[in-house]
């Protein structure tokens, strides 16, 4: 809570002294003509100051971190135990034998942790209140942005990593099928963080239309689970809906960087998936963008600044 206040009240007093002459100019000594100057370094320095805030929020919380870790890594130890039952009479299935499973699952359990964010549930909530947040000059969504870089700096060492090390002693983790394989998984990675937080803006926003329905946040995740070759390798799914699922943008976030690691797909194939995957980028910012500016003139609307 104090979190959220301290942001909310960085937000309206940055905005103040931006876009009034007479706030700003004994105290930055902006005018009129020096706003327009400086006024892109100001907003930048508002999201590294998001970020930041975040980073350091994100290493408190010890029994929080601790009891996180313990979380997921019961779930890696459920699933691999599950997987080494299915393989105890098999030496592979579908071309993936016990250790390419096991290196899959403790790998997508780290992933997820890595995907963790927080997007969808700030919007939510500035809906809620009223969607002032979408009336400031500041950008909103790029202040949420650095907030989850912020977390997700954070979380990659201390929450992300700690899974996989754990999975791997437990288990035992195959090494990579090469350097380069190894960083273009990581560009994926990337990439694909970027893609969910994405999506995950766009059904926050949607809440604008959709409140009634609940928290959207958390059927996404089990689109995203389901659909991504996150819980199940896409090959393990039937013909037709394995061509189907392959056609969509979830798989680059787990699918792609997993078979890259395991060398199930070549350098060559994921170069051509990683521009594939920049266009979705692309396409999903384009909706963000019509969606966000729907409901912000829609939170206008409602509170009579217009149509």
């Amino acid at each position: 809570m104090k979190n959220a206040l301290d942001s909310a009240f960085f937000n309206r007093d940055l905005c103040r002294s931006v876009t009034n002459p007479v706030i700003a100019a004994p105290n930055w000594r902006f005018g009129a003509r020096a706003l327009a100057r400086f006024g892109k370094e100001v907003i930048m320095n508002a999201y590294l100051y998001a970020a930041g805030r975040r980073m350091a929020a994100g290493l408190e919380g010890r029994f929080e971190i601790l009891s996180g870790i313990a979380a997921r890594y019961v779930e890696v130890l459920a699933i691999v135990f599950l997987w080494k039952w299915a393989y105890r009479k098999r030496e592979s299935l579908y071309g993936m034998n016990e250790e390419q499973m096991s290196a899959w699952m403790i790998l997508a359990a780290g992933l997820t942790v890595f995907y963790s964010m927080q997007v969808h549930l700030k919007i939510r909530d500035e809906i809620k209140r009223g969607g002032l947040g979408f009336l400031y000059p500041c950008s909103l969504p790029g202040m949420y942005l650095a907030e989850d870089l912020g977390r997700a700096v954070t979380g990659l060492p201390i929450r992300c990593i700690p899974v996989v090390l754990l999975g791997g002693l437990t288990f035992g983790l195959i090494p990579p099928a090469g350097e380069k394989e190894l960083l273009l998984a990581a560009c994926f990675a990337a990439g694909g963080w970027l893609m969910v937080w994405i999506m995950y803006a766009i059904v926050g926003t949607a809440s604008c239309w959709l409140m009634e329905l609940g928290e959207l946040g958390v059927a996404l995740a089990v689109l995203i689970a389901f659909l991504s070759g996150s819980m199940l390798p896409l090959e393990f799914f039937p013909q037709p809906v394995r061509e189907a699922l392959f056609r969509l943008p979830f798989r680059y976030a787990f699918q792609t960087p997993l078979s890259l690691y395991l060398g199930r797909i070549t350098l060559e194939e994921g170069i051509w998936e990683l521009g594939a995957m920049l266009v979705w980028i692309l396409l999903l910012l384009c909706m963000l963008k019509l969606v966000w500016e729907s409901a912000r003139k829609k939170q206008q609307g409602d509170r009579g600044f217009g149509g």
